[in-house]
């Protein structure tokens, strides 16, 4: 990424890009809290991240179009878009990457290559459902919208 503005920065989105951060404003047009040029950033930096990317290397990247931007620039940015349910957080890898069908109200299974940080997003209601329903058969319960599964991906077999 080379250095330019955040206005030049988010001239370069491509056509589908460009569906995803409309889909984003949309989303984000409920609420006293808007997309603003910075928060598009980071998502656009994201959606080019296929295997997520963890908050510091962000912040570098950011900082190519914003230098003065500090990491309270970036967390509160993956924060409203983790609340807006348009990213997620990997906590086994510390990685933030873009959730690929869009439904705050939906639990999606990620998997994460716990040697490369590689993720995935599952999308089998049939799966999904099975292990819903074998947490509340053993007594537990899921409060979260992404539930992690690490395995090995086929790059690091």
């Amino acid at each position: 990424m080379n250095k330019c503005d955040i206005a030049s920065f988010l001239n370069t989105a491509n056509s589908k890009e460009q569906k995803t951060l409309l889909l984003a404003h949309k989303m984000c047009s409920k609420g006293i809290h808007r997309m603003t040029p910075i928060r598009e950033a980071v998502l656009l930096i994201l959606m080019r991240e296929a295997d997520g990317i963890k908050a510091y290397d962000l912040l570098k990247r950011i900082k190519l179009i914003k230098p003065k931007a500090a990491p309270p620039t970036v967390y509160r940015a993956l924060e409203f878009l983790i609340t807006k349910g348009i990213i997620c957080k990997f906590h086994t890898s510390h990685t933030y990457s873009l959730i690929k069908e869009y439904n705050k109200k939906k639990t999606k299974l990620m998997l994460v290559c716990p040697l490369c940080n590689a993720t995935a997003q599952i999308q089998d209601s049939n799966l999904k459902n099975s292990l819903m329903a074998s947490l509340v058969n053993t007594g537990y319960t899921s409060n979260s919208a992404v539930i992690e599964i690490s395995v090995v991906c086929k790059k690091c077999i």
